[in-house]
């Protein structure tokens, strides 16, 4: 499906990745410096930042949850390079034009997104849907991968009071209500996740131990809130990105530590533009 769109040259997300740096050189001049009220710091990515990021999507105008357009993706090979691979759009919170600082994911206060799913909703018998990793550093302390320490998935469907219809706005958040983020940890849990899985406040509230859901699960206690956050990355599904379209906007993060150190949480709201 072809949408409104820009022609540009592509970066590879392994040139973005392996210098970090050069996320300086992002077009987002829309930053708008925190509040002392706590209100949200405000980064538009348009489409050049699209491409800088690797994130094989299509900045769009044809729908917007704020503003005036939206990031769309689709896996459609007519689309061109951009439609050819699943979205991989990632957050490193201490590149620019973030600038969040070091944060673990104790001092997460919230995170939220908006997605609009083309032609089905998200439910138990139509899955896909634009999900979340967080992937934390790598410590040398039970570390799942040599590049990171922790995946955490945060699956849509899988959330809490699920309620997406086809084709409208949806809100997902970490925050307890409709449409609540649940994760798993495929590495330690042994599959890819299950109804009634923790939440955001669980994983601050203690460790977790996968053993206690299933007993086929690594019988470990993991304490993931004192984990550092090396990557927050907006995806979708290898095995079914082909068949998905949807849109996504208006990401916002709540984090209590990071760039902020006058005791306030520090608000980051991204908007998605074309």
């Amino acid at each position: 499906m072809r949408r409104n769109t820009r022609s540009r040259g592509q970066t590879t997300r392994r040139t973005f990745l392996a210098g970090v740096g050069g996320a300086a050189a992002l077009s987002s001049v829309g930053v708008v410096g925190a509040k002392p009220d706590g209100a949200p710091r405000t980064v538009v990515l348009r489409s050049k930042d699209a491409d800088e990021l690797a994130a094989r999507a299509f900045p769009t105008t044809d729908a917007a949850y704020s503003k005036r357009g939206s990031w769309f993706t689709t896996g459609d090979d007519s689309d061109g390079p951009r439609g050819s691979d699943k979205l991989q759009f990632y957050i490193v919170p201490s590149a620019k034009p973030f600038n969040l600082g070091s944060f673990t994911l104790g001092d997460i206060q919230s995170l939220s997104y908006h997605t609009k799913k083309v032609g089905a909703p998200v439910d138990g018998s139509h899955a896909p849907n634009i999900y979340v990793n967080i992937y934390t550093e790598p410590d040398n302390e039970d570390d799942t991968a040599s590049w990171y320490g922790y995946r955490l998935n945060w699956e849509p469907y899988l959330s809490n009071n699920l309620d997406a219809p086809a084709d409208t706005w949806v809100e997902w958040s970490t925050d307890p209500g409709t449409n609540q983020l649940t994760f798993f940890d495929a590495a330690n849990l042994g599959f890819f996740g299950f109804y009634g899985q923790p939440t955001l406040q669980d994983l601050q509230s203690g460790t977790i131990n996968w053993n206690d859901h299933f007993g086929s699960a690594t019988d470990k206690e993991i304490d993931y809130a004192s984990e550092t956050v090396k990557f927050i990355v907006f995806d979708t599904g290898s095995g079914w990105a082909d068949d998905h379209e949807g849109y996504l906007d208006a990401i916002e993060l709540v984090v209590n530590s990071g760039r902020g150190k006058s005791g306030k949480p520090t608000a980051l709201r991204i908007e998605l533009e074309a």
